[in-house]
């Protein structure tokens, strides 16, 4: 009886399964320190409103129900892995992540 897959194959699965484990467990401890995303104004306070990141997504969910949700983070990067990681089972139709937060969400 032949194997159905190599020990090469296994051993670069078992790799990848342990890479993605460790790295969604590091993600999850500093994804984002901010206790509430959609409140700017802790960050703008902190950082001045002119560096706080933006991140603004909206869509439909199950194609039929309208959503939206805003956040407000320390970096570029985190605004995109937000956008990235936030919503992968909707439809989103607008995603952005601009630098500068809106006078409205600083208050």
């Amino acid at each position: 009886m032949k194997a159905k897959y190599t020990f090469k194959e296994i051993i670069i699965a078992l790799t990848g399964l342990m890479v993605f484990g460790l790295t969604a467990i590091a993600d999850a401890g500093s994804a984002n320190m901010d206790d509430d995303l959609r409140n700017c104004a802790p960050l703008a306070s902190h950082l001045g409103a002119e560096n706080v990141w933006f991140g603004h997504v909206s869509g439909l969910s199950s194609m039929t129900i309208p959503w939206s949700e805003i956040g407000c983070f320390v970096t570029e990067k985190k605004c995109r892995r937000w956008l990235l990681r936030s919503y992968p089972a909707h439809y989103p139709r607008a995603l952005s992540c601009r630098r500068g937060a809106p006078k409205w969400s600083t208050r």
